[in-house]
């Protein structure tokens, strides 16, 4: 019997168990494919009384998209003697233990409510479906079961006043497992097919949604970072081989610590890469040691690096007995870096009010974000202001049992560099000098 072999990308995807799973993907991501698996895997191997549902919104669209990938599935791994393969009515019946697979579209309410024993569902371009639709799928599986329940939601990125946006990432809904993906997680696909992909457009909203699986909006209300704009602030920053590297950290434990790795180019700040383990992972050792791993991989060139953060980076870690910044400044020291950390943090509601002025193009200086910063561009999209002014970092539960707040860390790690990098600008900004004046006296004395 042949393999199906799962992506990296997708092994936690397979694996998962919530009653829920948002499965956000480019073109090319494989995400239909590997949903196609687990619903057929799980078909072929879950005891009998096993059924699941697949579909789209309209009946018409299923058979050349959900019901095709099924049947593909079934061929690549060599389960034709195992399944009966209908067309008319769309069904994939396991011989061996009676499970089957039945399709639907929305516009078949009828049809969806007769259906007994749903144990799973998965449901392709969800961008199409309404909130209702997905409650009514949700209910659909109910009942006493020997096995988990699950309601998998593929889709192409829109933008963030979308309900899904709304409910799943905005709000987190509880016993959900969201995850992105992108063509670059697919190494067979083409690389003529990628540059096609990466290629200019002249809708850069939808060529950011197409290639790099990101919820488009220019940040509204009451964000801190509300100049913020997808279509103009996110772009591929690939590293430049003779300009210094920047890096910035800010030390949490939870959810993740935060390192980002930017360059300047002329007056504009291009943010590459971040590096954010999780914990147990997330200390100042394990940083580094990721960091020098990304650099002999990226960016060998020995044109200096520059380390800004958080000041509280030079107190004393509990955890270990050394300051986080001693820390790094022993596991980089062959790397040579050079420190720039102010003695307190730059005021939080003047550093966000110049930083939009940067975004809103009232400053020299230009910000670009790479697609790889994905905590940052959720900061920057995700982050509210409070009562003051400031950033309202509001506190979650995360899956392993620790509270902490979800935004803010990213971007107050890239707020530290540039309110150090650019000081004079930053200070001029926030305490402007006074202006000349004149004195004026009796002009017999020449004082003017």
């Amino acid at each position: 019997m042949a393999q199906f072999h799962v992506l990296p990308a997708y092994e936690n995807f397979m694996q998962n168990q919530c009653r829920g799973i948002v499965c956000i993907g480019t073109a090319g991501s494989a995400k239909s494919k590997h949903a196609a698996f687990k619903t057929m895997f799980r078909v072929f191997s879950e005891a009998p009384g096993f059924r699941a549902l697949a579909g789209r919104k309209q009946h018409s669209e299923i058979k050349n998209s959900v019901y095709a990938e099924c049947v593909r599935v079934i061929e690549e791994l060599g389960w034709q003697n195992a399944f009966k393969i209908t067309e008319s009515p769309m069904r994939l019946k396991c011989l061996k233990n009676g499970n089957d697979v039945v399709f639907f579209g929305i516009d078949e309410e009828k049809k969806l409510k007769s259906i007994q024993g749903i144990k799973h569902v998965w449901y392709d371009e969800a961008i199409e479906l309404e909130e209702k639709d997905y409650d009514q799928l949700q209910y659909r599986i109910r009942g006493l079961t020997s096995t988990y329940k699950q309601v998998i939601l593929t889709l192409n990125p829109d933008y963030t006043d979308h309900w899904i946006y709304k409910r799943f990432i905005e709000n987190e809904e509880p016993n959900c497992y969201v995850f992105n993906t992108s063509f670059e997680d697919n190494p067979y696909i083409a690389e003529e097919d990628k540059r096609q992909w990466k290629g200019k457009n002249t809708n850069e909203a939808l060529k950011i949604s197409l290639t790099h699986g990101l919820w488009n909006t220019k940040a509204k209300g009451n964000a801190f970072y509300h100049n913020f704009n997808t279509q103009l602030h996110i772009h591929d920053c690939p590293v430049i081989a003779h300009a210094p590297l920047h890096l910035a950290f800010d030390f949490n434990v939870h959810p993740y610590i935060t390192l980002l790795i930017a360059q300047k180019t002329g007056d504009t700040w291009r943010f590459l890469d971040e590096i954010c383990p999780g914990f147990p992972h997330s200390n100042s050792h394990a940083l580094a040691e990721r960091f020098i791993e990304w650099y002999f991989i990226h960016a060998r060139h020995g044109e200096g690096i520059f380390i800004y953060g958080d000041p509280s980076g030079n107190h004393l870690d509990t955890r270990s007995g050394e300051t986080d910044f001693n820390i790094l400044k022993n596991e980089l020291s062959a790397l040579k870096p050079v420190f720039r950390i102010s003695r307190k943090p730059p005021p939080v509601k003047q550093r966000g009010e110049w930083i939009n002025n940067i975004l809103g193009g009232k400053e020299h200086l230009r910000i670009v974000i790479s697609p790889k910063c994905n905590n940052l561009i959720q900061d920057y999209l995700n982050l509210r202001q409070d009562v003051n002014g400031g950033k309202h970092k509001a506190k979650s539960l995360f899956d392993d049992g620790f509270t902490g707040e979800k935004y803010g860390h990213a971007s107050d790690a890239s707020d530290y560099l540039l309110c150090e990098a650019e000081k004079e600008c930053f200070e001029n900004y926030a305490e402007p000098r006074a202006k000349f004046k004149p004195r004026y006296g009796r002009r017999d004395r020449g004082v003017w």
